[in-house]
Order: C-alpha cells, then sequence, then structure tokens
C-alpha cells in the first residue's frame, strides 16, 4: 500500500507557508500454518519533507527518512492463555539546512531504536480476564552523532508494565483494575532525569447497546 498526501495548516505568527508532505509504503507478510502459531512481518517507509518560510525570508526545507521493521507472533500457549510478542526496529535519519552551514555544519541526525514488546490474556473463571503487557525500548545514538558535530543525540531506556483485570459485573459493564510500573532511564552523557513511577487505574466501561 502506497499512501502520498500534502498537509497544510493555519500558519503561525511570523510564518508566511509552511507545507508538509507525506510519502508512506507500508507492506506485510503473515502465515498462519496452524490457529495457535501465528508469524508476521512488517515494513514500513515513511518521508516526510517539511517547507516553511518566514515573514520577508527565503523558504527552507527539511526532511526526514524513516524505515521501520515489526516481527509479530501471536500464539495460543494453552487453551486458556494467548499471547502476543513484538520486535519493532526502527531506523530514521533528519536533514536539515543546518547541515550546509559551512562554520559548524550540523550532521543529520540518526533516530535509531528498538523497541520489545509482550502481552498476554489468561481467562479466569466466571469470565474473569488477566492482562499484562511489557513494553521495552532501547535507543543508542548520542555516540554516533557526537562523532561528526556538536554532541547532539538519543541515548536511553525505557520499560512499562501493566498488569490488570477485566472483571465483567453485569452484560455490558465490567471493571478494570491496573497496576503500571514506568521507569526510564538516560544515558549522563545526554540528561539527566533518571525516574521510577506507581500507578492505580481503576476504570468502569459501559457498552451501550
Amino acid at each position: 500500500m502506497k499512501r502520498r498526501r500534502i498537509l497544510r495548516g493555519p500558519n503561525p505568527v511570523f510564518f508566511d507557508e509552511q507545507n508538509v508532505k507525506t510519502d508512506e509504503f507500508v507492506t506485510r507478510v503473515a502465515l498462519r500454518p496452524v490457529l495457535w502459531f501465528q508469524p508476521s512481518f512488517r515494513y514500513q517507509f515513511r518521508k516526510d519533507e517539511y517547507y516553511s518560510r518566514l515573514e520577508n525570508q527565503l523558504g527552507m526545507g527539511s526532511q526526514m527518512n524513516s524505515n521501520t521493521y515489526t516481527a509479530d507472533l501471536y500464539t495460543r500457549v494453552t487453551q486458556n492463555m494467548l499471547a502476543n510478542v513484538s520486535f519493532i526496529r526502527r531506523r530514521a535519519r533528519t536533514y536539515t539546512p543546518a547541515a550546509e552551514n559551512d562554520t559548524i555544519p550540523i550532521a543529520p541526525f540518526r533516530a535509531n531504536w528498538d523497541t520489545w514488546l509482550l502481552g498476554t490474556e489468561y481467562s479466569l473463571p466466571h469470565d474473569v480476564i488477566f492482562q499484562s503487557s511489557m513494553e521495552y525500548s532501547q535507543a543508542k545514538n548520542f555516540d554516533d552523532v557526537s562523532r561528526y558535530t556538536v554532541p547532539m543525540g538519543v541515548d536511553n531506556e525505557s520499560l512499562d508494565l501493566n498488569v490488570g483485570f477485566k472483571i465483567p459485573l453485569r452484560k455490558n459493564i465490567s471493571l478494570n483494575p491496573n497496576y503500571k510500573f514506568y521507569h526510564f532511564k538516560p544515558s549522563h552523557n545526554v540528561e539527566a532525569g533518571d525516574y521510577n513511577a506507581h500507578a492505580v487505574f481503576v476504570d468502569l466501561d459501559v457498552h451501550w447497546a
């Protein structure tokens, strides 16, 4: 599938023109040898072109190209348990007019990161469902960029954990208590601000017939 679009919104103050053009290509291959084992692979290419012009100034353009590779595996572990495992690799480069600066050229910024996902559902008696998920992301780009020019880049890792229940109260009403844990750890060469966060949520879902 290929999609092409041109977006133009209201111009902010001091801008005479702003345009964004996006080209995107996505393809997916899925295998279903058996019901309990269904792997798939998806590739996505995206190119975003930005053009802006300040008042009484020449227009300037920038561009970002990205390649995203996703591998998924859906499996039924047991009769009552479903699991989905995913690995996502993103590779992107951003080009700006600063790359043509003769004094201090700014090299294209590489935004490369990997993400691992794991989600499970387990059916308990009385139609209660136990849900859990994990998302771990890692970016290692600081050293790559600092070799060429000023120290810029992204270098961090994050972890999100979630466990919860879906408890039916009536036919169209369910109670969903959840616990979430967030962890963020950047490289101290880039930034400070490590943190761990805990959160508890209770949602009430009502589906109208």
